[in-house]
Parts: C-alpha cells; structure tokens; sequence
C-alpha cells in the first residue's frame, strides 16, 4: 500500500534521532548514534556476518537497512494504510516494534500479541477503506494520542527531562501527517 513512505517515515526519525554519537547515563537505550543503540547494531552486524564495533563507526547504509529490517518490515509498513504506516514505524523506532503492534491492534479489536500480521493489516485496511469506519488520518491521530499518554506515563524520575522532546517529536511527526488538533481525539 505505501512502500514509497519509507523514505518519509525515515527522513522524519532521523531528523529527530540525531546524526552525532551519544551515551547519555539516563539514556535506557546507552551508546546511541541515529537512534541506532549498540546493542541493535551489534545484533545487525552478527546478522551481516561482520565484526562487533562501535556504534559510533556506524554508516548510513547500515542505518537505512537497520531501519527498514528491524522496524519498518517489523511493523509491515509496506502493507499498513498510508499515514498510519509512518505513526506506527516511528512509534517502533521510538518504543520498540512491539509496543507500536500491540497499541495498533488494541485500537483495532484483534489479537494484541505484538505481531503485525494478516488479522491486524486486515482490520487496519478494513477500518480506513471507502467503505470504513475511521479515516486514516483519525485513526493515525489515535494512535499518536495513545503514544501520548505513553509518554506522560513514564516522564518520571530522571526521564522528565526527555519529555519536552519526545513532544516536540510527536507533534512534529502531528505536523507531517496533517494531523489537526482534535485527530484522535474522542
């Protein structure tokens, strides 16, 4: 349905992912570079059958490819209705591909096991065809809303000081997908 959005869904996280190395201590994904972590990037170099290094010597090949095989095919973003298709990769990038099926499938009434298949894709297309319930843009709306709430939810403690942000994100993410105040909500 809209492969050509990978391309936008993954100029929208990087511009928020960042291009320089960091390992914040507060940080709960540690040494990070284009949102990639060291672990994720030692998982994918085993994977390619290559040595460990750092995630500060990671190339923008491997980023794209990393984003695409482990969170954009994750989350069948090739087969969800457009837009809903760059709110749930970002939501994976951001919480783990996991979490963004497991929301998507609670607003959908299916199985919520963490695993986007055929049940989900089908009730995702179904809900935003011409005949459907929801447009993608409400559904989309929804599913940021609900990643909202995750946020606020766990900006305790020394995570506070990631809240700001993670919003600034999420409303420019809002932004892109023409999302207007009152989407979602309801």
């Amino acid at each position: 349905m809209s492969a050509n959005n990978f391309e936008v869904a993954l100029k929208q996280c990087l511009k928020w992912e960042g291009s320089t190395f960091t390992n914040d201590p507060d940080d709960r994904g540690g040494a990070t570079k284009y949102g990639v972590i060291q672990t994720r990037y030692d998982e994918y170099r085993k994977f390619k059958g290559l040595a460990k290094q750092t995630v500060r010597n990671i190339t923008m090949p491997e980023v794209r490819e990393i984003y695409r095989k482990y969170y954009w095919d994750e989350v069948q973003g090739d087969r969800l209705p457009q837009v809903l298709d760059v709110a749930v990769f970002d939501a994976a990038v951001n919480h783990g591909p996991s979490r963004a099926a497991k929301w998507l499938q609670s607003m959908l009434g299916v199985m919520v096991d963490g695993k986007i298949g055929t049940e989900t894709i089908v009730a995702a297309v179904k809900a935003t065809d011409d005949e459907g319930k929801v447009e993608e843009k409400l559904l989309a709306g929804k599913f940021c809303d609900r990643r909202e709430q995750f946020y606020e939810d766990i900006a305790v403690g020394n995570q506070r000081k990631w809240l700001k942000g993670w919003m600034n994100r999420l409303n420019d993410l809002r932004l892109l997908l023409g999302l207007k105040d009152g989407d979602g909500v309801g």
